[in-house]
């Protein structure tokens, strides 16, 4: 069956457990959470990225696993709410889905445990089930956090066959997912990072994999190192990084009073694959990307300030950014 989506995202779509604190606990220590602070909210990293680039105007579609469990349910409303396609998406009986503990303090600093549960069961031969599916999309977005590298790399091998343009998330230290985890070998993440259009590593995952320090260092050396047209590093208050065939560098983030950054980085991704999917120049992209990513930070919940192009656009009109010298 054709997807006929602009998108169609495989990883995590979970549930997040939030709970707000005080402060977040350190080891050996006790805080109080009143019921009124534990809070449901739609989640993951794929789902947010998907939810994101929906609310901008694009077709997407979640390729993946569910349990059959109350939050498959919340997850299925919310994907038809927002317009994602689950045509694809296997409910398994008996399994758990996907869910998150995300812990907030006053600040809005977060402390958050993945629990991937039934998306460990996503495997090579359900990605193959999907081929149709997957290579009839404009841009497929893969992962890297709490799954399996290889049947993603199956399904990137098959899309990119077709013309199908690649992105990639790295969202964790590639040290924890090849070493600690080992959800992949060096060699096929390599391998994945060589294979996209736009790369999209953690601050975390781009150190591992350059040891630069400096970020700007980092998005270079990624590019030179992979051959990979376009990467783009999100660092929170100092805004993003990019290196590309033509240029490199920093776009400043948006000065503002954070509530919340869970979700941040996965409206930064939206933004970021819907600018390139647009074919902009790549510092309005950069820009764009800052500010659906500031826009998230301000309320409560993952996707809570997920919103259409014109309400990102009307935001970055009002709000200043901060200056690079500041940063430097």
């Amino acid at each position: 069956m054709a997807s006929n989506r602009d998108v169609i995202g495989i990883g995590t779509n979970a549930i997040d457990q939030v709970i707000q604190l005080y402060r977040i606990p350190d080891a050996d220590a006790k805080v109080v959470c009143p019921p009124e602070k534990y809070s449901l909210f739609d989640g993951g990293v794929m789902g947010n990225t998907l939810t994101g680039l929906s609310r901008l105007g694009l077709k997407t579609g979640y390729l993946g696993k569910l349990g059959d469990d109350n939050f498959a349910t919340m997850i299925q409303e919310s994907c038809a709410h927002d317009h994602i396609d689950l045509s694809h998406c296997k409910i398994m009986p008996g399994k758990h889905t996907a869910c998150t503990w995300i812990v907030v303090d006053a600040k809005g600093e977060r402390s958050i445990v993945l629990f991937p549960n039934v998306l460990t069961e996503v495997d090579e031969a359900f990605i193959t089930s999907a081929a149709s599916y997957i290579t009839s999309c404009r841009l497929l977005h893969v992962e890297g956090s709490e799954m399996r590298l290889k049947p993603m790399l199956e399904a990137v091998k098959m899309a990119k066959a077709a013309g199908v343009l690649i992105s990639f998330d790295l969202d964790i230290p590639a040290s924890d997912f090849v070493d600690t985890l080992h959800l992949a070998t060096m060699d096929e993440l390599e391998e994945m990072i060589s294979l996209c259009d736009l790369f999209i590593p953690c601050i975390g995952g781009a150190k591992d994999l350059t040891s630069k320090e400096n970020p700007l260092e980092m998005a270079v050396s990624l590019r030179e190192k992979y051959g990979v047209a376009n990467i783009a590093i999100s660092h929170g208050a100092e805004g993003c990084f990019i290196a590309t065939e033509k240029e490199a560098f920093q776009s400043p983030a948006y000065a503002i009073e954070p509530i919340d950054g869970t979700g941040s980085g996965d409206a930064f991704h939206a933004g970021m694959i819907y600018g390139y999917m647009r074919g902009w120049d790549m510092q309005e992209v950069g820009a764009f990307a800052n500010g659906c990513g500031a826009l998230n930070t301000i309320k409560l919940g993952a996707r809570s300030g997920m919103c259409s192009e014109a309400a990102v656009r009307e935001f970055m009109a009002k709000n200043q950014r901060k200056s690079l010298e500041k940063n430097q």
